[in-house]
């Protein structure tokens, strides 16, 4: 019996710890790409198309990666949002609409942010 108590206490601090390195990698790549979402928000206030769309690019990039590496930790559905404010923030920077885009980066950043609360180790996030 005590053997079983020890073995399960060790696989459950092996599973917190695990959770713990996930959640701050989950969190880097979340913050690297509301930093150069940012970056392109402050661009589209100059109204610079060509630096515009180059920081578009950059941020499209490390999104495509981050999106393949969380896809076997998140739910589909919260990516699948993100990649729509993705598509939303291209079809704005297309049509030169700056102010429909900043708000489609501000709803991108929130789905984000909602993303690293949603996977915190918190008591409301077990029950």
């Amino acid at each position: 019996m005590k053997k079983e108590i020890i073995f399960s206490l060790i696989i459950l601090i092996f599973i917190i710890i695990l959770d713990i390195i996930l959640t701050k990698e989950i969190d880097n790549k979340i913050d690297a790409i509301s930093n150069d979402s940012e970056i392109l928000e402050e661009k589209i206030k100059d109204e610079n198309t060509e630096e515009i769309i180059d920081q578009y690019d950059a941020l499209e990039k490390e999104w495509k990666k981050t999106e393949e590496a969380f896809s076997f930790y998140l739910e589909h559905d919260e990516l699948e949002k993100v990649g729509t404010e993705m598509t939303n923030i291209k079809s704005g920077i297309d049509t030169l609409e700056w102010n429909e885009t900043i708000s489609n980066i501000e709803r991108m950043k929130f789905i984000l942010e909602h993303l690293k609360d949603k996977m915190d180790l918190k008591l409301k996030n077990i029950f």
